[in-house]
């Protein structure tokens, strides 16, 4: 037992008062859920009270933390309210997330709380990015990273602490080791069963202490917390502890019956209980009096909580995204020609002398940019670690920064999926619409440079496919600055699709800066007699094509690119439809599940009694992009084969 007897007493009466209101609060969710009133998913942390209320108490009020599933006691010791708190796990509108996120990802920014998190480890690169944005703000912040056992096992683990090493980041990682992922005990799922020394491995601090001992939660989290505001990289605390109930729910597993590989397993409130009675005489009559306060304040937060309304039906979309700016008149593009990717390096780095919080992550990148003229230290290098780079980009938008991350290739994407699926895109609608996520994703997309299956995919309907993400595809140097400045000062996280093939195209571009509107078409083409909607690479074919065919068969085609794929405009779409009656829908994407696919119902649906033929949609094939030169030319939709798919369709 650590020397209690010299710590100050109304630390110690914090500590009880910490760790006894997360105890009958989750005693009471216990009751909640064995009266039916609980739906969803909900993870006890009764027996790990010491690791919230140890922690935190070593934090300040602008520090920030990112939790698990099993949040509660963090964020109740980060200093929530607990009305709020069983307001959202009721599903009310007055809970933290106004009932669209649950137990699992309660938040509040203006308490330094990140949120909760349902994937494991899905909050750790979160974390690292606040800490990040501590950094580049020049503050002493710090930010704290909870896991349970099961996550060090996940790659988002090793991707963030070795990025936070690397660049010496204020971020403390704090492992409660409760022995179970899920019902697997640690034995099962780890061979080397002290987490902490795997802190060696990233040349970080590490150690591991009792976890229902507060005090030795609290000191080590002190030291930690002081290494990091002096500038002295992270810390990995493993906190041995124990849980008493279930995975998930509200059913016991009293002491004893899940062997923890040996280990003893103290009630922290009871040590805390010892303790407090000792340093405060008659200590058993103040710390019933705490109690009795602590009940009470339960009680009338679940109170108030019930007689809360639920959420209106009505507003099920309200908090998907936040509101978008409206761009004033663009300049006309001019005479001065730029290629693609010096349109997008022009406007990157407008903004970021314009924006302090701007800044460029990813792989590789330094060098590259360094003779470019980008503001001096905003140009990061990053491990080739995607998962940590989102999630870099993600905490560091939400800690106030507005990041841009570089993705080498869309294949390389997947890796960082849960980032943008489950982290990202879905994070404002989970805490109720009230932060914003100011993130731009650049990822450079689709083939035809021999690079083969894993170089060279089209995997834009992914992305378009998932509620809170903007995806943006321009197909012009002019509307690739434009677009990008609209990008960046945009509150939701971004896609910037950018074509490979595309890159080396010049077109007309304004020197200043300018925007352009979300979610608007561009006609690249007028014409009469078809349309074509063309989508990034394919958009040159489409308009050779046209003109070709006006050349030799007097064919009137219009062209459209959509540039923005969500939002879509299928009024704009749907409106050049209903002039030709006919269309092609072209991309390099795979047909089958394409984005063709939707733009074609959209429009099926909105102009059916417009349409003279069914519509038409030219893409890859149903396999893998090849790499034999041969091959990959047949691959995606050229010039001959939509001018073959135009006459096809005119003929019916």
């Amino acid at each position: 037992m650590t020397n209690w007897e010299n710590t100050n007493r109304r630390l110690w009466e914090q500590f009880l008062v910490v760790a006894t209101k997360i105890r009958y609060f989750e005693e009471a969710v216990r009751e909640l859920i064995q009266q039916g009133k609980l739906a969803g998913l909900v993870h006890l942390s009764i027996g790990q009270e010491a690791i919230a209320a140890g922690v935190c108490q070593a934090l300040r009020p602008d520090d920030t933390i990112a939790s698990t599933h099993r949040g509660h006691g963090h964020i109740i010791a980060k200093g929530a309210d607990l009305s709020r708190m069983f307001a959202e796990l009721l599903g009310r509108e007055s809970g933290y997330c106004r009932g669209r996120g649950g137990s699992m990802h309660i938040a509040d920014l203006s308490l330094g709380i990140l949120g909760a998190n349902g994937i494991v480890a899905g909050g750790i690169p979160l974390a690292v990015g606040a800490a990040y944005a501590h950094q580049r703000q020049a503050t002493d912040r710090v930010s704290v990273a909870f896991f349970g056992d099961g996550a060090v096992n996940q790659g988002a683990f090793h991707e963030s602490l070795n990025l936070a090493a690397v660049w010496q980041l204020p971020a403390i990682f704090v492992c409660e080791n409760n022995g179970h992922a899920d019902s697997v005990a640690q034995s099962r799922h780890q061979r080397q069963l002290q987490i902490s020394l795997r802190a060696q491995g990233y040349g970080i601090s590490g150690l591991t202490i009792d976890g229902n001992d507060t005090l030795a939660v609290y000191q080590a989290a002190s030291q930690a917390v002081e290494r990091a505001r002096k500038g002295n990289g992270p810390t990995l605390i493993e906190c041995l502890t124990y849980r008493h109930y279930s995975h998930q729910g509200a059913q016991p597993n009293p002491l004893g019956s899940r062997p923890v590989d040996g280990r003893i397993n103290p009630d922290p409130l009871s040590q805390l209980a010892e303790q407090f009675d000792y340093l405060h005489p008659p200590g058993s009559e103040r710390r019933s009096a705490l109690q009795a306060e602590i009940k009470a304040e339960i009680q009338q937060a679940i109170s108030v909580a019930e007689t809360a309304v639920d959420p209106s039906p009505d507003q099920i979309l309200s908090g998907v995204y936040g509101a978008r700016i409206k761009p004033p008149s663009p300049p006309k593009p001019g005479d001065r020609r730029l290629t693609m990717a010096a349109a997008i390096e022009e406007a990157l780095i407008q903004v970021m002398e314009a924006d302090d919080r701007i800044s460029y992550v990813g792989e590789d990148l330094e060098v590259k940019t360094a003779p470019k003229g980008y503001p001096k230290g905003r140009v990061r290098d990053t491990p080739i670690s995607e998962a940590a780079m989102v999630g870099l980009g993600t905490g560091a938008a939400l800690a106030g920064e507005r990041p841009v991350v570089d993705i080498m290739s869309a294949d390389f994407s997947t890796i960082a999926m849960d980032q943008i699926v489950n982290q990202a895109a879905k994070i404002r609608f989970m805490l109720g619409g009230q932060i914003d996520v100011p993130l731009v994703i650049r990822i450079h997309i689709g083939g035809t440079e021999n690079t083969a299956a894993q170089h060279s995919q089209s995997l834009e309907a992914w992305f378009t496919h998932v509620p809170g993400l903007t995806v943006v595809y321009p197909a012009t140097p002019y509307q690739a600055k434009g677009m990008f400045l609209t990008a960046l000062a945009d509150p939701n996280p971004v896609i910037f699709l950018e074509s490979r093939q595309m890159t080396a195209i010049t077109g007309p571009v304004p020197t200043e800066m300018y925007q352009l509107p979300m979610g608007r078409a561009s006609i690249l083409r007028a014409g009469e007699e078809l349309t074509i909607i063309a989508i990034g690479p394919l958009i040159q074919p489409a308009l050779a094509a046209a003109k070709s065919l006006e050349e030799s068969d007097g064919i009137s085609l219009e062209v459209i690119d959509p540039v923005c794929l969500q939002p879509l405009d299928t009024k704009g779409l749907a409106s050049s439809v209903r002039k030709t009656g006919r269309l092609i829908i072209v991309h390099q994407a795979v047909i089958f599940g394409g984005l063709g696919a939707e733009i074609a119902s959209q429009i099926g649906e909105q102009c059916f009694d417009h349409l003279r033929a069914p519509i038409v949609r030219l893409g890859a094939p149903f396999a893998p992009p090849p790499f034999a030169p041969v091959l990959e030319k047949e691959y995606q939709p050229s010039q001959p084969s939509i001018m073959a798919a135009v006459r096809k369709l005119l003929a019916q």
